[in-house]
């Protein structure tokens, strides 16, 4: 059944592919590996787990950047200095000719599949259409055509959207307009390739969205028929191309190839049509007759007046209408019919373009059935022609004597009425009844009259069918032969039979028959040596997470929105985690062999299900008579040994030889070796299973954002001081365990990952709040009797001081980054005093007399622990 009374050609005028979700995942997650380069492969796939997910609660998703991207066209008004889009509060304004564009694809993409598209394309539009795409979803922000004026401020944008679909939080991560809305016109076919149409000269995203990755995929799959077509003319004589295209001509009868369906706004229409299908089963009739514009999840849709005021057509308002956000003048571009002195200042000079910038057709030559191609000149070479060209050399070329600028009847470009060709037949198209068309030579009287007064003119116009477009009356699409794009003759709806098992596949390799899905490049992808992923880091640049000369600014901001950190895969929390099961197995092994169970269930219960305290002290738990002497305990001091199971014991051990490994190299004790084997041990299964899933989870997020030389720097110190803390202050005769302290260590990275983003987390006042609620139920939980608070403490402290030192902080002002660098040195010599002060306190002083007060931060004063007094000797174990 046909979506709407245009019928199925309408329906099937769209190359969208399957628009099951998990096939359009699939198809964008096979071309992320095949074409992009491999430092930014894990930020697509994140991307698109956060947007295409299966997600059922409302999601905040990434913001559009404030960057706007514009390159330089035929401009007549001034150069790119005019551009209503420079000096926005807030906006990065970036602008592109041919040398930086050319320089920056291949800085990014440089020994991928994007590069060797690039290259195909040489200087002309197609690269001016493909490097919008590439900016705006490698880097997000907003593109528009020299050629624009901003009327709006950028946050009026999509204000007052009604709402379809699923709810999302925050601001849109696109937005896009509508450029052809042809109503129930049933000739629409004749004038428009789709019945709808977005916007190309203007749009905003966030980095890799679907949408862009999309756009990008289609470009680069049409390239690839197209040039597997050049190599099998060069080696067979065969002149028809069996892969058909369904809507749109990929192909014309001359031979060249639809820039509409290569890299124009056919693709991009394709791609944002496909998304909302995709994402929330909405079908393009939704987007038809809009008057204001519709938020659909994170996708705003403005409606034709949105990004083209006073075209005159679809129900267009003029620019003062309050819908009307970006005018687009037409003035200058590619698409205008009145060509232009080329404006070439010292400081840019191009060379005329070469013939890799024609055209493609299949013959990989000139199609000798097209007359155009015979006679031209460059823009860039021609120093007759009255407007400046741009910066950005199309390598687009006139001939010398072209109708539409000084043929009869248009003399500087315009006819009687002063209009251009494409004005006129945008007024044609506004007043020709619905049996009327462009094609087959049926204009309106006066332009008929005017158009026909040579007849090398009319034979001339003829082979081209139309009319570029000019300032705000003009046609929409124009390729580089100066034809107006048009779209296949009606068929009936049994003629689409034979194509019809193609529809669904249309444009999309994972679906697409075997010979277009498998189409490679003849040669192989070799990384550039100067590529990013090639580029090689100082240790201390690894360290600090210092990215910001391989990823630019903005690209690591919204990585860091979207969760993805500089490694994929928390390689030494995995080692800590295997290697404390291993130790958490010999645990219980041994006192399975001592005591006969696995777990302590005599003289008292283990409520951790663990073995019993004088096994994890002979295990090697934070025990200070074995790592000093203490008067109160000497190493004659006997408490019940490992195998004791009777209460009260049996089975006495001195202190001595209930310490183990080895006992004591002279009189004192000296096991300094307890500062760092508590880490691994655990007093049961539950405390293991607690810590491992706070490991696995919290400190695994901090490793891949820190990396895993700075993170196993950060958890180690965190571990270590957290001990030597309670070494210092808490009750000497109860033994310690647990990897809490090192976990708390990355609890603390938290905190000052939010406070040196503060600007660019999304509502950061309410995460602050949740983290002061996490560390005073962490703090709370410390005075809970077998729980040790100073390694909790001790470790939050440290981690606070590494993090600082260590933690990958963007810099988005040289104030901040000032201030940062500041703090990372001066945290450096505190961290370096707290161990040694602590660690000499601890062996050469009296804690208790250094700070009588400290050691009811662990200890709640009870008659049952003797008020917080004494050694604290019991049978119970703490834990951390």
């Amino acid at each position: 059944m046909p979506l709407t009374p245009l019928g199925l050609e309408a329906d099937r005028s769209f190359h969208l592919g399957s628009t099951s979700k998990a096939v359009y995942k699939a198809e964008l997650e096979q071309f992320i590996q095949r074409a992009f380069p491999g430092w930014l492969q894990e930020r697509a796939h994140a991307s698109l787990e956060l947007y295409l997910g299966d997600n059922t609660k409302a999601l905040t998703l990434p913001e559009i950047p404030h960057k706007i991207y514009q390159t330089s066209k035929t401009e007549p008004h001034g150069d790119w200095r005019s551009s209503t889009w420079q000096n926005i509060p807030g906006y990065t304004y970036w602008f592109f000719n041919d040398e930086l564009a050319d320089k920056w694809v291949r800085d990014v993409f440089g020994g991928t599949e994007i590069e060797k598209v690039w290259d195909v394309f040489g200087p002309g539009i197609k690269r001016s259409d493909l490097l919008r795409y590439l900016l705006v979803m490698t880097e997000g922000g907003i593109y528009s055509d020299m050629d624009t004026v901003r009327l709006k401020d950028l946050d009026q944008w999509g204000r007052g959207a009604g709402r379809q679909g699923p709810e999302s939080k925050g601001l849109p991560s696109v937005f896009v307009g509508i450029e052809a809305d042809v109503g129930t016109r049933s000739d629409w076919h004749k004038w428009w390739p789709r019945p709808l149409q977005m916007v190309q000269w203007t749009f905003a995203a966030a980095p890799l969205h679907p949408i862009l990755i999309d756009t990008v995929r289609r470009v680069h799959h049409v390239t690839a028929i197209i040039e597997a077509k050049k190599a099998k003319n060069e080696t067979s004589n065969a002149t028809d191309l069996k892969e058909h295209w369904v809507g749109g001509e990929l192909l014309r009868n001359d031979g060249t190839v639809s820039i509409m369906e290569w890299t124009g706004p056919g693709v991009f229409t394709d791609s944002v049509i496909r998304y909302i299908a995709a994402e929330h089963n909405i079908t393009w009739p939704a987007l038809k007759n809009l008057r204001k514009p519709l938020r659909i999840r994170d996708t705003v849709v403005l409606p034709v007046t949105g990004f083209s005021p006073g075209v005159g057509m679809f129900g267009a308002g003029d620019t003062n209408n309050e819908q009307a956000m970006v005018q687009h003048l037409f003035a200058g571009s590619w698409k205008s019919a009145v060509m232009s002195k080329p404006y070439d200042p010292p400081e840019y000079n191009f060379a005329p373009p070469s013939s890799a910038t024609q055209p493609v057709n299949f013959g990989d030559e000139p199609s000798s059935s097209n007359a155009y191609h015979g006679s031209k000149q460059s823009l860039g070479a021609s120093t007759e022609l009255s407007y400046p060209q741009s910066k950005f050399n199309s390598g687009i070329s006139v001939e010398a004597q072209d109708p539409f600028v000084s043929g009869e009847g248009y003399k500087g470009g315009l006819n009687e009425n002063g209009q251009t060709r494409a004005q006129a037949l945008a007024s044609e198209y506004r007043s020709s009844p619905i049996n009327l068309s462009p094609r087959d030579g049926a204009l309106s009287s006066a332009s008929s009259q005017t158009f026909s007064s040579s007849e090398q003119s009319k034979d001339l116009l003829a082979t081209r069918k139309s009319a570029t477009s000019s300032q705000l009356d003009a046609m929409t699409y124009v390729d580089e032969n100066y034809n107006v794009y048009r779209s296949p003759r009606m068929k009936n709806a049994d003629q689409f039979n034979d194509n019809a098992s193609l529809v669904e596949h249309a444009a999309t390799p994972a679906g697409a028959s075997h010979r277009m899905a498998d189409l490679e490049y003849a040669e192989p992808v070799t990384p550039s040596p100067g590529h990013p992923d090639n580029a090689k880091k100082s240790v201390m640049a690894r360290l600090l997470g210092n990215d910001g000369a391989r990823h630019p600014l903005e690209q690591r901001i919204q990585a860091k929105r979207a969760g993805v950190g500089r490694q994929r895969y928390p390689f030494v929390v995995w080692i800590l985690s295997l290697a404390m099961l291993g130790v958490m197995i010999w645990e219980l092994v041994r006192n399975k062999q001592e005591q006969g169970s696995a777990i302590s269930l005599k003289p008292y219960v283990n409520p951790m299900l663990g073995p019993s305290s004088s096994g994890l002290i002979n295990l090697g738990g934070r025990f200070v008579p074995c790592m000093k002497l203490v008067d109160e305990v000497p190493p004659s001091f006997n408490l019940g040994c490992f195998n004791n199971t009777a209460n009260p014991p049996t089975e006495l051990c001195s202190i001595e030889t209930l310490c183990g490994f080895g006992e004591f190299h002279g009189s004192d004790p000296n096991q300094w070796f307890r500062f760092i084997t508590p880490i691994f041990l655990h007093a049961g299964i539950i405390h293991f299973a607690l810590n491992m899933f706070a490991q696995l989870t919290l400190s695994a997020q901090v490793e891949r954002e820190m990396g895993s030389g700075a993170f196993l720097i950060l958890y180690a110190s965190a571990g270590i001081f957290g001990n030597v803390l309670g070494g210092n202050f808490a009750l000497v005769g109860v033994p310690s365990v647990g990897a809490s302290g090192a976990i708390f260590g990355t609890v603390a990275v938290m905190w000052v990952d939010l406070l040196a983003h503060w600007k660019l987390e999304y509502r950061p006042g309410r995460k602050l709040v949740m983290l002061c609620i996490d560390l005073i139920i962490g703090v709370a939980l410390g005075f809970v009797p077998g729980v040790d608070n100073f390694a909790h403490l001790g470790g939050f402290l440290m981690g606070l001081l590494t993090a600082i030192v260590f933690y990958p902080v963007i810099s988005t002002t040289k104030t901040h980054k000032a201030v940062m660098w500041f703090c990372r040195l001066a945290m450096i010599p505190v961290a370096v005093i707290l161990f040694v002060v602590l660690i000499r306190n601890f062996y050469k002083s009296d804690p208790y007399a250094a700070c009588q007060w400290c050691r009811y931060l662990s200890c709640i004063p009870a008659s049952w622990n003797n008020r917080c007094q004494g050694t604290g000797i019991t049978t119970t174990t703490t834990t951390t």
